[in-house]
């Protein structure tokens, strides 16, 4: 033994006691710790509650006007918005988006929601402008009037719009638009082997607009992007989704196809069996098709069944 390990039994006590009293501290300053962080994390949520709180107030608020007072003007929709915070704005636009497309309300206030939101597309910062550009595509061609559809062939072609504005031009089928749509896929083609990502890409849009507005070469195209697809998730969640925005007869025809089929996605759990195709596909029927007689956007496998039955008696199809 040497000498440092025969020290006085006092000396070992007092070194017992400066390592308790060590301990201790440290388990009180982690106490202090985790009790601040669970203060702040509890002001936090009561914060997050508050404001919730106070936009749900403002929307119920301009929910009514919107019901009770609202004179069908562009004008007083202006007003609703005050200068609110972008959360505000954007849960405000959401209420007009659900209200502007209810069948229960007027043509003319819906044209006049459509002018409203496509008119703040300009002045919007670039989240609620996205937003906005997607929200109008759920509105029918009619509901666009004569300014609204000068003002969306006027909107800049730049990475800040493309290609929501693309594709909205499909659906409001603004034919003044044909010609920058044809030079715009001459000049950005996909070719036999297209980039990653492409169906999300400004030529694609256009494809899918032009498709839409009666260009065969344009259908023709997507369809065979469509066959060459070997990603599964791909092809069902976003290409055939594309393919059923045409809204073409024979686009519909290669939908039934899928529509038939028994192919699957791949599994989420081990345990349960990845969700059919089929019923994407059937909820893009849902969505277009007059006369499909389930209105819903997440089938069960029964619907799907019911929905195969219904397209398997169609001769032609009708689009809403």
């Amino acid at each position: 033994m040497n000498q440092w390990d025969r020290q006085p039994p006092r000396v070992c006590n007092v070194k017992k006691l400066f390592l308790s009293l060590t301990l201790a501290a440290c388990s009180a300053v982690g106490f202090l710790v985790g009790q601040y962080a669970s203060s702040r994390s509890g002001q936090k949520l009561k914060e997050t509650n508050r404001e919730y709180d106070q936009r749900q107030k403002v929307l119920d608020r301009v929910s009514t006007a919107l019901k009770q007072e609202w004179d069908g003007s562009s004008k007083a929709l202006e007003k609703y918005l005050d200068d609110y915070p972008e959360q505000l704005r954007s849960d405000i636009y959401a209420l007009y988006w659900k209200i502007g497309t209810t069948t229960e309300i007027d043509v003319h206030r819906r044209t006049v929601f459509v002018d409203h939101m496509l008119s703040r597309c300009a002045i919007e910062t670039p989240l609620l402008r996205n937003k906005l550009l997607k929200w109008l595509q759920d509105f029918h061609r009619n509901d666009f009037s004569k300014a609204s559809r000068q003002l969306l062939n006027s909107l800049p072609w730049t990475i800040d719009f493309l290609p929501e504005v693309i594709r909205l031009i499909g659906i409001v089928e603004l034919h003044e638009a044909l010609p920058r749509l044809r030079k715009l896929v001459e000049n950005n083609q996909l070719g036999d082997r297209p980039p990653l990502g492409y169906h999300n890409n400004n030529t694609w849009a256009a494809l899918m607009a032009l498709a839409r507005m009666g260009d065969d070469i344009s259908l023709t195209e997507m369809l065979h992007k469509i066959q060459q697809e070997q990603d599964i998730i791909v092809k069902v969640t976003f290409l055939l989704m594309d393919l059923a925005y045409t809204r073409r007869p024979e686009a519909y025809n290669v939908l039934r196809q899928y529509l038939n089929s028994y192919q699957r996605l791949p599994q989420v759990k081990e345990t349960v069996p990845g969700r059919l195709a089929a019923a994407y596909v059937a909820a893009a029927f849902s969505k277009y098709l007059t006369g499909f007689p389930i209105i819903e956007t997440d089938f069960s496998e029964l619907q799907v069944a019911q929905a195969r039955d219904w397209a398997n008696a169609q001769t032609q199809w009708r689009f809403k």
